[in-house]
């Protein structure tokens, strides 16, 4: 990462535009990640540092993944559920009379933090539809051992 921040010096030794440097990071980033090349310490989505909170809080990728997961779910459930952080990461608690829907949200939010962790460790990108298609998967080999 430091040879890429001195590649981005013009020859006066002043940092480039800000915005063309976070062009070529990104896209250095992206680079890096294609070709499963990375340092420990940067999230394989990002880039930035990486950590527990980082991959599963405040990482972008995740952050708009979760977001497209949950509009996903309350399309596919016709629902209008609209968690907070809290019950992303641990679940709803509710008495009220949609249980059946909550447990469904939290089976999914449970298999979707699931899926965002093993995608990380073998340095794949996370994708709606390769959700989408996991979520389906399991469904009918539930459905399968169950009958």
């Amino acid at each position: 990462m430091k040879r890429i921040h001195q590649s981005l010096m013009n020859m006066d030794n002043k940092p480039l535009n800000s915005s063309l440097n976070l062009f070529i990071e990104s896209w250095w980033q992206r680079e890096l990640f294609k070709y499963g090349t990375k340092t420990d310490d940067e999230c394989c989505f990002c880039g930035e540092n990486d950590s527990i909170d980082h991959t599963f809080i405040h990482c972008s990728f995740t952050k708009s993944f979760i977001q497209k997961v949950i509009r996903w779910f309350n399309t596919t459930y016709n629902s209008h559920i609209s968690p907070t952080i809290e019950e992303i990461l641990f679940g709803i608690t509710s008495n009220s009379n949609e249980k059946g829907i909550i447990n469904k949200f939290n089976y999914i939010t449970l298999f979707m933090r699931y899926f965002i962790h093993s995608r990380k460790l073998n340095n794949k990108p996370i994708d709606l539809l390769d959700f989408v298609n996991a979520v389906q998967q399991r469904h009918l080999i539930e459905n399968n051992v169950n009958n």
